[in-house]
């Protein structure tokens, strides 16, 4: 019984799906027809994605697992967890003597907690069944979503309305569409080309691509955009083997076009709204810069508050702890990626992969603060749960990779 809802609940944690904590209600919002204002000013009072669940239980058990010894389940790196479990400790008691709510905690450093303690599940079956689960629902939550722009924009590709056609499903108001779901959409391109190596999932991870990069440019968000470039650049490096019929030279050519031509086509379809809201990040950024540089003392120990005045996690960070605590943060963050490096004795494949996933978080951290916000955490960490698990089974087993070589998703031994 456990089994099956926790298969629905992975089945569920691609959707943008909100819990309202306030009254355990889930959160849903009709909006009147045309009523534009209305997007930005519902929302829940305490809003949990369903993902975010799916997250906690992941960790829980691969908490578990280690400390029962189970032979299937392990942490990449059990002494980063309890460093990073000590720095989330303290910085949570320096909070709390700052008069933080709970709520406030949990967003700023989940996703840290998480991050450190990434459960590797070595059993074929078990992965198999959170892999499949997760992919199913993800392409069930782009196909209903894909079909309601389509239907609400009588059925054309053309002139689709970023406000009404891509922030409701149905006329039903998708949370924090112009925030984190966009960021989300990256992971999904991600990992829809992961399950395309899976040659028995190539059509539908097709079709999962398309319909992601599909909302996403629909979507008109920035971020998406420069996503798609970084995502295109890792896949080219990853066919960059295969090019040895050109020189060296030609090699780097073919990638500098590839990457221009996105800049081009990317300039043309969202005009202005590069321009105009690069120009605007940039200068939070930089006042946040200069508050910084005015105090010394905010510098090192920060104001003790909670906000996102420069939509940049660092430099928001800096501001509300100061550096002395980003350092330590990054040092424990930078140790964990070194050790999973050791760990997968990564390949180009484990490069391509990791590399986008950590690329993304970065650039919507730097531009959006994304890695406070729980659906991109929650869908960034079951990503990483299953591609570095998969890239772990292939490093000890020595298995095929390649979809067209062998299907590592199907592998009894």
């Amino acid at each position: 019984m456990l089994n099956i809802i926790f298969k629905i609940l992975l089945f569920l944690a691609p959707s943008p799906i909100f819990i309202d904590a306030a009254n355990s209600n889930i959160f849903i919002y009709f909006v009147p027809n045309g009523d534009i204002t209305s997007l930005y000013s519902a929302k829940p009072e305490i809003p949990i994605p369903i993902v975010f669940f799916v997250a906690f239980i992941l960790f829980t058990v691969g908490i578990i697992g280690v400390l029962v010894n189970k032979i299937d389940i392990s942490l990449i790196c059990k002494s980063c967890f309890y460093i990073m479990s000590l720095f989330v400790l303290l910085i949570s008691i320096i909070f709390i003597l700052f008069g933080v709510n709970v709520t406030s905690i949990v967003q700023v450093l989940m996703g840290f907690l998480l991050i450190s303690a990434i459960p590797l599940f070595l059993n074929i079956n078990t992965l198999n069944s959170i892999a499949n689960s997760y992919f199913f629902g993800m392409l069930f939550w782009l196909t209903l979503h894909t079909l309601s722009i389509l239907i609400q924009n009588d059925y054309s590709l053309i002139g689709v309305d970023r406000n009404w056609n891509y922030s409701t499903i149905f006329g039903v108001l998708i949370y924090q569409s112009q925030v984190s779901y966009s960021a989300t959409l990256s992971v999904f391109t991600i990992f829809s080309v992961f399950m395309y190596l899976e040659k028995s999932f190539r059509i539908l991870a097709l079709t999962t691509f398309s319909m992601a990069v599909f909302i996403g440019f629909v979507s008109q968000t920035r971020l998406f955009f420069l996503d798609y470039i970084i995502i295109t650049i890792f896949l080219v490096l990853y066919k960059y083997p295969y090019l040895k019929i050109f020189s060296i030279n030609m090699r780097k050519t073919i990638v500098v076009i590839i990457s221009l031509l996105l800049l081009i086509t990317g300039y043309l379809y969202y005009g202005n709204r590069i321009v105009l809201g690069a120009s605007d990040r940039f200068g939070l950024m930089y006042q946040g810069i200069e508050k910084i540089m005015q105090n010394p003392s905010l510098f090192i120990w920060g104001e003790g508050l909670i906000h996102s005045f420069a939509h940049n996690f660092f430099i928001d960070f800096v501001l509300n702890y100061g550096l002395v605590f980003l350092i330590i943060l990054l040092v424990v963050l930078i140790f964990n990626l070194c050790f999973t490096i050791r760990l997968l004795r990564l390949s180009r494949n484990g490069f391509v992969f990791l590399g986008m996933i950590a690329t993304i978080s970065l650039t919507n951290s730097i531009f959006n603060s994304a890695i406070t916000q729980p659906l991109f955490v929650g869908n960034v960490y079951v990503t990483l749960i299953i591609i570095v698990s998969y890239l772990m089974r292939i490093s000890q087993m020595k298995l095929p990779f390649n979809g067209i070589e062998g299907s590592f998703f199907v592998v009894k031994r």
